[in-house]
């Protein structure tokens, strides 16, 4: 139900769903005696009800708005039972998702909300606190931190800087193409040399090859690293394959990363191999 009072005219509208949120049926009043209510409530008249979700809102409870989207990116509301509640797609830069079968979400504590980019790689995960629940008329907006790489002028080092927000998780971000450009197939491994990372930070780092496969990851978690190389993997001619990260963040904190791209003519390191140093900078 939705009620609004303006220019002394009164207008009240109620809509009606059914279990799946489909709209049943509407009514509408609309009145010069207008009033301020000061309780509201439901009444029920001699018939038996059943309720789960009762909200008052000063946004419209059947939907909640993520601001600063992107068209293609996908975002996905999970409950704090595991299931997944409502999922849209964005067209423009604000996307409303539906979620009027459950306008609190799950049992009305935690949750979760998942963003993935138009290619489909999850790109944000926000874990709503346990003292905390989402609900309908819920706005959210979107920010951005910019992905900074800077190739060595004879293509030959790279160093990436990005930032990630405390508390939140990031999923498959690209952060170097690979190009292979003659006709021959590579062989190519990450190592990691050195490094400092913040105990905040916990993640990995791996290839992802244009054969359809990916490495083995570098991994590190609380700012320990569990492994310092990557498997090998075949880079066939053309683009597609890139370096990619998963990162979680649990407070502030400055990493780097200093890495080197191993790429060898023929498998398990075999052959003649080139080496290419590669700085990662991570911020939280």
């Amino acid at each position: 139900m939705n009620y609004s009072l303006s220019g002394g005219n009164i207008n009240i509208y109620a809509y009606l769903y059914d279990v799946n949120g489909n709209l049943v049926s509407t009514v509408t009043y609309s009145g010069s005696s207008a009033f301020t209510p000061t309780y509201l409530g439901v009444a029920v008249d001699d018939v038996n009800a059943y309720f789960d979700d009762f909200e008052i809102s000063t946004g419209d409870p059947r939907i909640v708005t993520f601001n600063n989207t992107q068209p293609g990116m996908n975002i996905q509301i999970w409950d704090n039972l595991g299931n997944l509640d409502a999922s849209a797609t964005a067209t423009s830069t604000q996307l409303s998702i539906s979620i009027v079968n459950d306008i609190v979400v799950g049992t009305g504590s935690g949750g979760s909300i998942v963003v993935s980019s138009a290619g489909g790689y999850p790109i944000l995960s926000y874990a709503v606190p346990s003292n905390d629940a989402i609900l309908g008329g819920d706005v959210y907006s979107i920010s951005y931190c910019p992905l900074t790489v800077s190739i060595s002028q004879a293509n030959t080092t790279a160093s990436t800087s990005l930032s990630i927000t405390p508390s939140f998780s990031i999923q498959k971000l690209i952060v170097i193409n690979l190009t292979d450009l003659d006709s021959n197939n590579y062989y190519a491994s990450l190592l990691l040399s050195s490094y400092s990372i913040a105990s905040t930070l916990s993640g990995s780092i791996f290839i992802a090859s244009n054969s359809g496969s990916s490495s083995s990851p570098i991994q590190f978690s609380s700012g320990i690293p569990l492994t310092t190389s990557t498997s090998v993997v075949p880079i066939l001619p053309g683009p597609g394959s890139t370096i990619a990260v998963n990162l979680t963040a649990t407070g502030n904190g400055s990493s780097q990363l200093y890495l080197t791209l191993q790429y060898c003519s023929s498998p398990g390191s075999g052959g003649a191999c080139v080496y290419y140093p590669f700085q990662l900078q991570i911020t939280s």
